[in-house]
């Protein structure tokens, strides 16, 4: 195809056609530009397509994530809440009008003891925040993502610092003879020569605390939880969204 352009310019040259050498040349130079110019379109769209199907895959990631953490969240409410009413249940002993200690003590045992550590596992929004790669997202859907992940950060730093001091008041009751109360329960003599009964006012007030402390944390982490799934819901939508373009 060279050859063939530059024979036809030595050929208007060696007859004179000076003008016609000129058109010639300004249209070849025309028809390289246009050459170039469909070649960086052709790339350009390579590009963008590339860049499309790496977003959609991360839309994919993000909405995997999502629903995952709808589920851990609802999964956690539901534990929560049945350690709540157990709580609530237990202060009801305390509306009869005449209550004894071994009444009430029986009753603070019902409670719920496990603690249920608040930890999302998905890691696609931290992922992208870190590689840079969340400037690729849509800008309104890069916010919303970036404000939902510091709100999950959030919660999970409250939930944390008020089990850890649940957890410190737990570890007084320990200290304060809760479970030889129970291993000895069979072994009067030995009870008694460790005075353990008398122990039990000490015990059940810790137990207060330490429950009223769980139920206050508990409570607190069910509405934050609360609030996470209706910012989830939102992104569900606006993911799928992109996923259906």
């Amino acid at each position: 195809m060279i050859k063939f352009f530059r024979k036809i310019r030595q050929n208007l040259l060696s007859e004179g056609k000076t003008g016609k050498y000129l058109k010639y040349a300004i249209g070849e130079i025309i028809l390289v530009v246009i050459g170039i110019l469909i070649a960086l379109q052709v790339n350009n769209w390579n590009e963008s397509r590339k860049v499309e199907i790496i977003k959609q895959n991360y839309y994919q990631q993000i909405l995997s994530d999502l629903e995952a953490d709808k589920e851990f969240a609802e999964n956690t409410i539901t534990i929560m809440d049945s350690s709540v009413a157990r709580y609530n249940n237990y202060k009801e002993t305390y509306k009869k009008e005449v209550i004894n200690f071994d009444v009430v003590y029986r009753a603070i045992f019902k409670n719920q003891f496990n603690n249920h550590p608040l930890f999302f596992k998905t890691t696609t929004i931290n992922s992208l925040i870190s590689a840079g790669d969340i400037k690729l997202l849509d800008p309104n859907l890069r916010e919303k993502l970036t404000r939902y992940n510091a709100s999950k950060d959030f919660a999970m730093e409250v939930s944390d610092r008020n089990q850890s001091n649940a957890l410190h008041i737990f570890e007084s009751v320990m200290m304060s003879g809760l479970p030889t109360l129970h291993y000895l329960s069979d072994q009067p003599i030995l009870r008694d020569y460790l005075n353990i009964k008398e122990r039990r006012p000490d015990i059940f007030i810790k137990l207060e605390a330490y429950f009223s402390w769980k139920n206050f944390g508990e409570t607190q982490t069910i509405g934050d939880l609360n609030k996470i799934i209706e910012d989830i819901d939102i992104l569900l939508v606006l993911v799928n969204e992109k996923l259906e373009k």
